[in-house]
């Protein structure tokens, strides 16, 4: 098969910018040798609530996002501009949409 008759390839999903924080929260935890459930005991939370907000289910706001640095000991700024950074090299957003 040639490239002009290969099929076309659907465009690769774009991941959001709230999935770009949980990442990178999920990132600082590997990186501390945290597990969730470690993560959650010093939050204190359930595991539960953790894992729902770090794969997307529920949001992440700036509260969470505050106990989350303050328990890595990161700060929010350094955490956000990591996934700035990440959420660059996808290039543009095609357009805007609200999560």
């Amino acid at each position: 098969m040639t490239a002009a008759s290969a099929p076309a390839q659907a465009p690769a999903s774009r991941t959001s910018f709230r999935e770009l924080v949980a990442g990178e929260v999920r990132a600082q935890l590997g990186r501390q040798r945290l597990s969730n459930r470690q993560f959650a005991k010093l939050l204190g939370t359930t595991p539960t609530w953790v894992d729902r907000h770090l794969n997307g289910k529920t949001p992440i706001n700036a509260d969470h996002l505050e106990q989350f640095t303050t328990v890595l000991g990161v700060s929010m700024e350094d955490l956000l501009r990591e996934a700035i950074r990440k959420a660059s090299i996808q290039g543009p957003p095609e357009s805007i949409t609200h999560v």
